[in-house]
């Protein structure tokens, strides 16, 4: 089947019935695409798209909605390997699903669909290697208060080795991240998401040296109470921090001891 037939078929189907016509199911798993194809139709609709990936997702917005505001669907998508990898790892649908405010908290506030995007490595590492995706993810702040309210995909995203380590090496993400009130306080005040940035040994060293992580999560939730709400003192704490970093390689237990500067006794320097 020519791919403007399939398109044809395609473009018959109301977007909010996710489904597609018997026709094109046919033409879908006769190209080897279909579920025995183990590559899923969402994965076939990408790549159908050719020079222009993600196009169905940047002109059809309206079905992209329809899908993530679908429970059901959105789960569907989320945990299929192969489909998630690909919606992903292509920039231009990557960005369009994250640009659009309705799909973006749709998709970030339905805890099933977010905690199987995050608890997936390759997808979790594809989106937040993709600069303008990360970008557009944590820019928007109802998106990036959800994901972090979350508590099972915020553990899940800290404890991502790949992928706490992207999000904290991308200035611009982490930028936006740390200067989003709503998304910070949260991150922050989740133990769980607070310790699990804390004792990843990769993820912890580029947190402390990269400026804007640094600033904002020095420790855990009761010295970034205390410490955040003051840029000089952060900033003072910063030479400690590095320097342990670079002398001693990091270990679980350091997280349970405050730094001499952070100690009740040894209260940080006058401003």
């Amino acid at each position: 089947m020519m791919v403007t037939e399939l398109n044809h078929s395609l473009e018959d189907v109301p977007p909010s019935d996710a489904a597609l016509s018997q026709q094109s199911k046919r033409a879908i798993s006769q190209a080897g695409y279909g579920p025995s194809g183990g590559m899923g139709i969402l994965t076939y609709l990408i790549q159908l798209s050719g020079d222009g990936r993600g196009k169905i997702l940047d002109t059809n917005l309206c079905a992209c909605t329809a899908i993530l505001i679908t429970e059901a669907a959105c789960t569907a998508i989320l945990i299929t390997e192969a489909a998630c990898t690909a919606i992903l790892t292509t920039e231009a649908a990557c960005t369009a699903i994250l640009t659009t405010e309705a799909a973006c908290t749709a998709i970030l506030t339905s805890e099933a669909a977010c905690t199987a995007i995050l608890t997936s490595e390759a997808a979790c590492t594809a989106i937040l290697i993709t600069e303008a995706a990360c970008t557009a993810i944590l820019t928007t702040e109802a998106a990036c208060t959800a994901i972090l309210i979350t508590e099972a995909a915020c553990t899940a995203i800290l404890t991502t080795e790949a992928a706490c380590t992207a999000i904290l090496t991308t200035e611009a993400a982490c930028t936006a991240i740390l200067t989003s009130e709503a998304a910070c306080t949260a991150i922050l005040t989740s133990e769980a998401a607070c310790t699990a940035i804390l004792i990843t040994e990769a993820a912890c060293p580029a947190t402390l040296t990269t400026e804007a992580a640094c600033t904002a999560i020095l420790t855990t939730e009761a010295a970034c109470t205390t410490i955040l709400i003051t840029e000089a003192a952060c900033t003072a704490i910063l030479p400690y921090y590095r320097s342990s970093v670079h002398h001693h390689p990091y270990n679980r237990s350091s997280v349970h001891r405050s730094p001499p500067l952070l100690q009740k006794q040894r209260a940080p320097p006058s401003l």
